[in-house]
């Protein structure tokens, strides 16, 4: 059996820098997800549930409190220290570009069990999920071989889908090319590789089995409408991308998981996210007298994304606005953020319906469509510029650029804390908070004036 226990805790501390809990944290969350079942059949549970959209709550016998309480907002935070747990992972050799063990759960995602408390199945399921883990992680080696080459001052990009979306009888579609020549014609969204021959040591090749026709689910189209990212992945699949900047991104359909940037992988999972700030929503005490709606996190978290993604800091909060306009913790809003507001309202606003909410963003269905319009993409414009954007818990917009006020206190609880993440730590007395950083980071703050912190730094994703 491949369990938690068969290496020593203190040679995988280095995993704790991607998942932010320790060895210790993770026995006891297994224990507390279901203490029926084994750490092993727990983790294929688990991996199911991410790979199938959540569509079942994943922490079972326990309560979403008690795995927030302990800093575990993502399953993933718990399956990657399984997989770097494998007795033939040397975490040495492994460190830092974890080639084994993010090959141990590309493996694990897509392993094909039917039910893995079967004790028969999971054996089969074992050593199919063995073989298949040395096999991605000589893909991922291609792939961050390609990330250090550079044509003509370019770098190279490519996607490929895990396991191949292809007809599995070919070991690679019948016309190939070299796989850095593929990475220049065929990169990121222009098409998709078959990575069959990626794990070859010599004469590495690839072939391509999908190229896109139309840009309506490239990113920069699904940004006017605050889509999903991710939707072309098949829905058993997991992609692996290289991208321009030298980022390389492990998602699932509709959701980005893992993504190495500055220097090591860190944790993402969008839709977990999803979860923890509608948990934040439900019980904040400044909120729980307005009118609601669910899809609001949704929203916010993908605009959150798309500047994260692009390295553009800002603020984005869904607050008690009233509340925070009347004890003044804003200033007065700037002639700019005023006339924005006033154009977008004027412009977006359908008809004689002024109020703006982020939760109508919809993709045009029709070339006539008149409610599909660019608010995600003017969002984003108004989010990137100094201050904070705000919206109420149902989704309306209520201004951007607002400068808060009255935080310098907060310097004293924390004297690491930047102006912005003060600006984000007192507006989150009034609501939850999103913390945008430069460096990719999201940051979740969640609390009330009288130190009843629900959440500080919940999660820190891209």
């Amino acid at each position: 059996m491949i369990l938690l226990g068969d290496m020593a805790v203190s040679d995988r501390n280095f995993i704790k820098y991607t998942s932010g809990i320790d060895q210790q944290q993770v026995d006891s969350a297994f224990k507390s997800i279901n203490p029926k079942r084994n750490p092993e059949s727990t983790a294929f549970i688990l991996a199911k549930k991410i790979i199938n959209g959540y569509a079942e709550d994943w922490w079972e016998y326990s309560m979403p409190e008690k795995m927030y309480e302990m800093g575990i907002y993502s399953p993933l935070q718990l399956l990657i220290h399984f997989c770097s747990s494998i007795a033939d992972i040397n975490p040495d050799h492994d460190y830092p570009f974890l080639f084994g063990t993010i090959g141990a759960l590309i493996s694990l995602l897509t392993a094909k069990i039917d039910d893995p408390e079967d004790a028969d199945k999971l054996d089969r399921g074992r050593e199919n999920f063995k073989a298949r883990a040395e096999d991605y992680r000589k893909i991922l080696q291609t792939i961050f071989q390609m990330r250090e080459i550079r044509e003509e001052g370019e770098n190279l990009s490519i996607e490929t889908h895990i396991p191949s979306s292809i007809d599995d009888t070919l070991k690679y579609t019948p016309t190939s090319l070299k796989v850095k020549k593929l990475g220049q014609i065929f990169g990121r969204g222009v098409g998709t590789v078959s990575a069959h021959r990626f794990a070859e040591r010599v004469d590495v090749e690839g072939g391509v089995y999908n190229i896109f026709q139309d840009h309506q689910k490239a990113p920069s189209t699904l940004l006017y409408t605050l889509g999903k990212s991710y939707s072309h992945i098949p829905s058993d699949n997991i992609s692996v991308a290289l991208h321009r900047d030298r980022s390389v991104i492990v998602s699932a359909k509709y959701n980005p998981l893992l993504e190495f940037y500055d220097g090591g992988w860190h944790i993402s999972d969008i839709s977990s996210a999803k979860d923890l700030v509608n948990h934040c929503l439900k019980t904040h005490t400044k909120l729980r007298l307005l009118d609601g709606n669910p899809n609001v996190s949704e929203k916010v978290l993908s605009l959150a994304y798309y500047m994260a993604s692009h390295w553009h800091s800002g603020i984005l909060a869904i607050i008690n606005c009233d509340c925070a306009e009347s004890d003044g913790i804003l200033e007065r809003q700037k002639k700019w953020s005023e006339n924005s507001t006033a154009i977008m309202k004027e412009i977006l606003g359908a008809g004689t319906q002024t109020d703006l909410y982020i939760t109508n963003i919809r993709p045009k269905e029709e070339e006539d469509d008149k409610d599909a319009n660019g608010f995600g993409r003017v969002l984003l414009t108004n989010a990137i510029q100094d201050g904070a954007t705000l919206f109420y818990p149902d989704g309306k917009f209520h201004s951007a650029g607002r400068v808060v006020t009255k935080f310098k206190d907060l310097a004293l609880a924390d004297p690491n804390l930047g102006t912005g993440n003060r600006a984000a730590m007192k507006l989150s007395e009034y609501g939850v908070v999103l913390k945008v950083s430069e460096d990719g980071a999201i940051r979740l703050y969640s609390g009330d004036s009288n130190g009843n912190k629900l959440l500080t730094e919940g999660f820190r994703i891209r």
